[in-house]
């Protein structure tokens, strides 16, 4: 199996991203640095030199304030997960070179996905966690808590997140003239017990261990390993990993 990640776009976007921090900050400090000696010295004191000093010190303010916040943010964007890259460790060892793994996708149209298989039978839209506990799903809810004691509402959903990734991901490969490939979708926990147990009823998608995954998936993904041809397949991992 090949397991690739798309990391040095994310690693040009934050890249970019601090560019364009730097002419923000720079440009916005020189402007109010600008408005800032029109104010302590003025040239003038007609209502039009009022305004334009104010302009200049207040946008020139603002404009380095974005340049901050995209600086922070670019020095936030997680250039892989982790949680994924341990899937994808464990499932090379157990799915052959038909089959590639990509992780940490983000696209516009599609947003952000932990990881898709693709493979002869389609493709396959990862939730991936890489959490401790106790964990009840039915349908699409989920509850966290202690076996035998009371439930409450786990904060988290990802078999709602997973179910609208598959979605998503089957409206943007229909615009890219790829509407007949099949796509499922599946919540994987990569703790084992004791550290993580749960408890699935009438799941909205599947959820399995990562060491049971295989299994998991022989009723729904791998029923058939002849739905997806390889050029196709070949398209969509250009499409995930661009």
């Amino acid at each position: 199996m090949r397991n690739a990640s798309p990391s040095r776009a994310m690693a040009r976007r934050a890249t970019a991203l601090f560019e364009l921090a730097a002419i923000l900050v720079t440009g916005g400090a020189f402007f109010a640095l600008v408005g800032l000696f029109l104010i302590l010295f003025p040239f003038a004191t007609s209502s039009s030199y009022n305004l334009l000093r104010d302009l200049l010190l207040i946008g020139g303010l603002l404009t380095a304030g974005i340049g901050v916040v995209l600086a922070v943010r670019a020095v936030m964007l997680r250039l892989d997960n982790d949680a994924a890259v341990i899937a994808g460790e464990y499932l090379t060892q157990h799915f052959d070179d038909r089959y590639t793994f990509v992780r940490h996708i983000r696209k516009r149209g599609v947003g952000y996905i932990d990881a898709v298989l693709v493979g002869p039978p389609g493709a396959l839209v990862m939730r991936i966690l890489d959490v401790e506990g106790y964990f009840v799903n039915d349908g699409a809810d989920w509850l966290r808590g202690a076996q035998g004691r009371r439930l409450a509402p786990a904060g988290i959903n990802p078999s709602r997140e997973a179910a609208e990734d598959v979605q998503k991901l089957r409206e943007y490969l229909a615009k890219q003239n790829l509407a007949d490939v099949p796509v499922y979708g599946v919540v994987v926990f990569t703790q084992q017990p004791p550290q993580l147990t749960f408890q699935s009823n009438n799941a909205l998608v599947p959820v399995a261990y990562l060491s049971d995954l295989r299994g998991t998936l022989r009723g729904s993904y791998l029923t058939s390993e002849s739905r997806l041809p390889a050029p196709e397949a070949v398209a969509v991992v250009r499409l995930l990993l661009a």
